[in-house]
């Protein structure tokens, strides 16, 4: 079931934003932004909104690579370990066809 929207607002604006994809539901990616923005917010008072979206984006694009490559040394990772445990089982089942 596609997820159903949320409307939320940024600095002074109100957006309403629907997904079509069930994997991470709306309201909890506006979170996610919002908490993004705050921080960057707190850490540099004073900066124009377009400046604080700028880094917003920026930091979002950072995480985003950042766990993007932490997965792909996790599939890497699970991809050796099953390639060792396919030998073992190929060892294991050659061995016990040699006795028969």
């Amino acid at each position: 079931m596609a997820d159903q929207g949320v409307k939320f607002e940024f600095f002074g604006h109100t957006y309403y934003l629907r997904s079509g994809e069930d994997d991470v539901p709306m309201q909890e990616i506006v979170d996610y932004v919002q908490e993004v923005v705050k921080a960057q917010e707190q850490e540099h008072q004073g900066l124009p909104p377009h400046k604080l979206m700028v880094l917003s984006v920026l930091t979002i694009g950072k995480d985003c690579l950042s766990l993007k490559k932490k997965l792909e040394k996790i599939e890497n990772n699970i991809s050796e370990k099953a390639k060792d445990i396919a030998k073992r089982i190929d060892s294991v089942v050659e061995i016990k066809e040699k006795k028969y």
